[in-house]
């Protein structure tokens, strides 16, 4: 019985009672052979056996809470000047042309980016970052509804049906 594996030896120190007899007395008689890995492993029996203290686990709370919070970011409505500077004279048509316009948002340091295009029943709204990364798992909160949306990526747009009058944008990457 040459085949011994690090599973074996795992179970050899963390749990002899599920290792098959046969390889239990095999590795023992080897003893001198396995010996490295199985010191290694009875480190670390022991290390994990032994109590941590709460200043300790204090700081290590901290650090999971540091890592696991929410990067919230508020993206304001930028201001335009008026779209149209001039006059316009427009002719006599049955229908009335479908209206798109755009609004952008960003935040206060220009890092990310919201672009909405507004149709007549709709929204579409893309969110960028400035280093044009790719970020996953996001929500974004429109302001004056309140509508909060999730996406699993923000290389597709997000579509809102009906057409909302949005102010503000909180993104929050996860």
């Amino acid at each position: 019985m040459e085949n011994i594996s690090e599973k074996d030896l795992y179970k050899f120190v963390f749990y002899p009672e599920d290792l098959d007899k046969k390889v239990y007395d095999f590795i023992k008689l080897n003893f001198e052979k396995y010996k490295s890995q199985i010191d290694l492993l009875q480190s670390i029996k022991s290390n994990v056996e032994q109590e941590v203290s709460d200043d300790i686990l204090d700081k290590i709370y901290k650090k999971i809470d540091k890592q696991t919070k929410s990067n919230e970011i508020i993206l304001e409505k930028i201001k335009r000047k008026s779209d149209i500077d001039y006059l316009v004279l427009a002719a006599d048509s049955e229908k009335e042309a479908k209206t798109i316009t755009t609004d952008t948002f960003t935040d206060l340091k220009s890092n990310y980016i919201g672009k909405i295009i507004n149709n007549d029943n709709y929204n579409k709204i893309f969110i960028f970052s400035k280093q044009m990364n790719k970020f996953f798992d996001f929500s974004i909160t429109l302001y004056p509804s309140k509508d909060k949306i999730y996406s699993n990526s923000n290389d597709q747009p997000i579509l809102i049906q009906p057409k909302q009058n949005i102010t503000k944008i909180k993104l929050e990457i996860n």
